[in-house]
């Protein structure tokens, strides 16, 4: 015949149940807070690169995004006729200004003759 109470062994097994409970309520938590921040360091904004190039009678300028090229641009955007970027500064600030209204939100990104000289 076995004499004793089963109320510790009772206790001890609420204990771990209860012990346990906060454990993987911190790891969920932990979780979402794993991939909000995963969202918001890559998935905000899309991620673009500026590439200045020598074209054949002048420069140019590419934006890409990722691997794709988005905008390739070989002569002065928002000019009438096909006047060619004069050296490599022009190209990099018109194609600077161009990837910073891609930032914040503007598509297309046109510019007004007075933003590109």
């Amino acid at each position: 015949m076995i004499c004793g109470s089963s109320t510790p062994t009772r206790n001890a097994i609420v204990m771990t149940k209860a012990m346990n409970r906060p454990l993987s309520t911190w790891l969920v938590l932990g979780l979402w807070a794993m991939l909000l921040g995963a969202y918001w360091l890559f998935g905000r904004h899309p991620h673009y690169e500026l590439r200045v190039f020598q074209a054949d009678s002048g420069w140019g300028y590419e934006i890409r995004q990722g691997a794709t090229p988005l905008i390739y641009q070989p002569i002065v955007p928002g000019l009438p006729g096909q006047q060619r970027f004069t050296d490599e500064a022009h190209a990099r600030r018109v194609g600077e200004r161009v990837l910073s209204k891609l930032q914040r939100g503007e598509f297309p990104p046109t510019l007004r003759p007075e933003e590109v000289r």
